[in-house]
């Protein structure tokens, strides 16, 4: 989890920049802003694929841990 939230801090501080210059702080080229918000959305999409792998990672190992009772179930009636 703590993966997830650093990725996405750095997504966000990939950002501030632009968020400064859209308020009138900062004076950064259009081509730049447009750079910045694609790597920070790269970063946001990582910290999704991150979360995925860690939920299924967990899901497997529940799995394995109950020795997979639900492929080893037959219907009988």
């Amino acid at each position: 989890m703590a993966a997830i939230m650093l990725i996405v801090a750095v997504s966000r501080g990939l950002v501030v920049p632009v968020y400064l210059t859209q308020l009138g702080r900062m004076d950064l080229a259009p081509q730049t802003m447009a750079w910045l918000q694609s790597i920070s959305f790269a970063f946001l999409v990582l910290a999704l694929l991150v979360g995925g792998i860690i939920i299924i990672r967990a899901m497997l190992r529940g799995y394995r841990a109950q020795g997979m009772p639900a492929a080893r179930e037959t219907v009988t009636e």
